[in-house]
């Protein structure tokens, strides 16, 4: 298509210059005939009355060949913004298509074939209903690591609640503290970046098709809505420093405030 476009340019190119000399040599005939109605009025009008047709031939040849290479180069172009436009959706479409694919949703019993023993992929482990592969991590989420509880599971409130029991390893976030919710989104995000994402996990936060439930929803306004409170308080530490004070009887009195 490129090859194409560039010769149909080239040949725009072409046409366009002779389509220039053209008008060039009818200017230098109109000036000339203008000197010649000032020199020899009468022969010039002579001349004129017999080359009337042969004048509105030339006109309609030029204006012929302006509208033809105008025609040609706006289809070829036409055409290769058509293909491009064609290339790109396709590209769009595989990546799409690619994304679908790796994505895996998963059932919790599924997941649990994921555990600390993780078989030769795992383990895996969910946290706010999105799982990952932790297997690089596996002296800590495999047999025996401190964070084994976690593997084939969403425990999502364990994770900042530091409750490992039965009960406490639970995806049910509701009631937690904002700064619990801050530090819950600061997992997920250490998650995303140092282990590979593999998919969703049917429950809480996602349904049957991948798609957020309405606790998802309400999981982010928590976290939207701690984040938006940590950043009140800290202007209002800048606008009112928290201070500290002392006495002894050698020095007295001393205040001190602090922006930390």
């Amino acid at each position: 298509t490129t090859t194409s476009s560039l010769s149909a340019r080239s040949d725009l190119l072409i046409r366009m210059n002779r389509y220039v000399n053209l008008i060039l040599i009818i200017s230098i005939g109109v000036g000339m005939l203008g000197v010649g109605m000032m020199v020899w009025p009468e022969w010039v009008t002579g001349v004129m009355s017999h080359t009337s047709q042969a004048a509105t031939a030339i006109h309609n040849l030029v204006t012929s060949l302006y509208l033809a290479t105008t025609t040609t180069y706006q289809g070829t172009n036409s055409a290769h913004q058509g293909t491009s436009s064609a290339h790109q959706g396709t590209s769009s479409n595989k990546q799409k298509s690619s994304s679908r694919h790796r994505e895996r949703i998963f059932t919790a019993q599924e997941l649990q074939q994921y555990g600390s023993q993780g078989g030769t992929k795992g383990p895996y482990l969910a946290i706010l209903g999105r799982v990952y592969n932790v297997k690089k991590g596996k002296e800590h989420y495999g047999p025996g690591g401190g964070y084994e509880f976690f593997s084939g599971r969403d425990g999502s409130r364990a994770f900042v609640t530091g409750d490992f029991t039965e009960e406490g390893l639970t995806d049910d976030i509701s009631g937690l503290s904002s700064s619990d919710y801050i530090g819950l989104d600061e997992w997920v995000k250490f998650y995303e970046s140092d282990y590979k994402y593999v998919g969703k996990l049917i429950g809480r936060f996602y349904d049957e098709k991948g798609e957020p439930t309405s606790q998802y929803y309400d999981a982010q306004r928590w976290i939207s809505e701690a984040y938006r409170q940590r950043e009140s308080e800290n202007k209002e530490k800048k606008m009112f420093p928290p201070c500290n004070s002392e006495w002894t009887p050698e020095s007295g009195a001393r205040l001190w405030c602090t922006n930390r």
